[in-house]
């Protein structure tokens, strides 16, 4: 799980839950935590110039390492 003190870090979106699958394994960064949700961000791979925002459960989350 991430916290406050992981904002700029690397994750990785790892989940079960439904709602969030189908960025289920999606590398994002951390922007900043609202309302008890972890608010990732990633380039979008379809549209130039345009960034794909996610508010996600922290404990679908894990640090990247390496």
């Amino acid at each position: 799980m991430v916290d406050g003190l992981d904002i700029g870090k690397r994750v990785v979106v790892k989940t079960d839950d439904t709602f969030y699958e189908f960025i289920n394994g999606w590398e994002c960064t951390i922007d900043r935590f609202e309302s008890g949700f972890a608010v990732i961000s990633r380039p979008s791979d379809e549209f130039q110039d345009t960034t794909l925002v996610f508010y996600v459960p922290p404990e679908s989350l894990e640090l990247v390492t390496a």
